[in-house]
């Protein structure tokens, strides 16, 4: 297995209250952002993925570090305007954010979900037949459904497609076992590629973390 992807979790409450950690063109981006929420959103998922790119590189400087929106909307970074040796996925939900970082080569994605009751029209219009069964039987239906949904946009962000693709086209397994270091083991396969996507899960608070990737990482590492 390939050395595991380093991830970090990220509070609001640990941004910084100025910009001078943001490169010229993002505080240029930032300014376009109108709404209050999405500006708030948009720092934060920035502040975690530059400071995750950076403790992964050996910590540039953040203002030296740029993260952009590829054509296909995933994110890339690049460190004083060169394409940095990383791939990495960012998710944020309420007051947190996430992001996964590992070496070139990689396909990877991470997702962070509140868990919270979901109905049974979304797990019947996204969920694949066997997946309905093992949420419907499980012993916390708002954790299972959560954690499918989850374990699914991780795969979707790992395939560079996000839910432009049917989330029904990508199944999730997960193992049983005992957790390592708070993580459980997951698999999500896509058969019309004949690909599969390994990868974890926990819980954090009241959200559960996933992250898929190919070739199948090993444990994460927390920076």
């Amino acid at each position: 297995m390939d050395p595991g992807a380093g991830w970090l979790l990220v509070h609001e409450d640990a941004l910084p209250q100025d910009d001078s950690w943001l490169t010229p063109a993002e505080r240029l981006h930032l300014a376009t952002l109108r709404f209050p929420p999405r500006r708030a959103s948009w720092r934060l998922g920035r502040w975690a993925a530059k400071r995750a790119v950076s403790a992964f590189l050996g910590s540039p400087a953040l203002e030296s570090l740029e993260i952009r929106a590829a054509p296909d909307g995933a994110p890339e970074a690049f460190v004083g305007g060169k394409p940095a040796p990383v791939v990495l996925s960012l998710t944020h939900r309420g007051a947190l954010a996430a992001c996964a970082v590992a070496p070139p080569g990689v396909a990877l994605g991470c997702d962070l979900e509140r868990v919270e009751p979901r109905s049974e029209a979304f797990v019947r219009d996204y969920f694949t037949d066997a997946e309905r069964t093992w949420t419907a039987s499980a012993p916390d239906p708002s954790l299972g459904a959560n954690l499918i949904w989850s374990a699914k946009e991780s795969a979707l962000k790992a395939l560079r497609e996000g839910l432009r693709m049917d989330t029904r086209a990508v199944e999730v397994r997960l193992p049983s076992g005992d957790p390592v270091e708070g993580w459980l083991p997951l698999e999500v396969r896509y058969p019309a590629a004949g690909r599969s996507f390994r990868g974890w899960w926990r819980r954090e608070g009241d959200c559960v973390l996933t992250l898929a990737a190919d070739p199948p990482p090993g444990l994460p590492f927390r920076f």
